[in-house]
């Protein structure tokens, strides 16, 4: 193996867990958020893991097959990171929109079941499309680890392996530090922004 490959699959490897870092900074957060606004913490944590596993499940089988048929994967990588940026502010916008949506839905201080359905809905569609593209992290990095010359079993290992390790760390940093350090809102700019230097990073190198 030439040194120039070794240190590209460094590097991929270095991205996918910087990347993955912020995924359970952005899943840690959107907890939060609906922790306080739903008021409920068992229907906040549920609709938090049930729009991250189906935006998993969309976003790996869509960017699985568009990697799959793509000649440049190191630019759909890029372009989802970059991405990731962009739609995790926009559902941080989206979901503190969450309590005049029960101002305009409720009558007086009664929350109907029709209010809580609409909220329920409109906050786990709110995540999913963060969580879709997201999905696309493994795949796209586990091609580009085969061009690299590694088998598919190898590249998925890896792909995996700093995937997690990555989101455990992410996870821990942000439910420990900074959303005590930073806020919700300051959790979340750090971490599009960090997306941000990763994706030129990558695409750089």
């Amino acid at each position: 193996m030439s040194h120039d490959i070794k240190i590209e699959r460094m590097i991929l490897t270095l991205v996918v867990f910087l990347a993955s870092v912020s995924f359970l900074a952005y899943e840690v957060t959107w907890n939060r958020i609906l922790g306080l606004y739903l008021g409920t913490t068992v229907h906040a944590s549920t609709i938090v893991i049930s729009a991250f596993m189906g935006g998993l499940g969309i976003g790996a089988y869509f960017w699985g097959k568009r990697t799959t048929l793509s000649k440049h994967p190191v630019k759909i990588l890029t372009f989802i990171i970059l991405a990731l940026s962009a739609i995790n502010i926009v559902t941080y916008h989206l979901l503190m929109l969450i309590p005049d949506m029960y101002g305009i839905l409720s009558s007086g201080t009664e929350i109907s079941v029709f209010t809580e359905i609409i909220v329920y809905a409109y906050s786990l569609l709110s995540i999913l499309g963060s969580a879709f593209f997201i999905g696309g992290i493994m795949p796209a990095a586990s091609r580009i680890y085969i061009e690299l010359g590694n088998e598919v079993s190898d590249s998925l290992g890896n792909t995996y392996a700093a995937d997690t390790l990555g989101s455990a760390v992410g996870g821990m940093l942000t439910g420990f530090v900074l959303l005590g350090m930073t806020g919700m809102s300051g959790t979340v700019y750090l971490f599009s922004i960090l997306n941000i230097f990763i994706a030129v990073f990558f695409f750089r190198y």
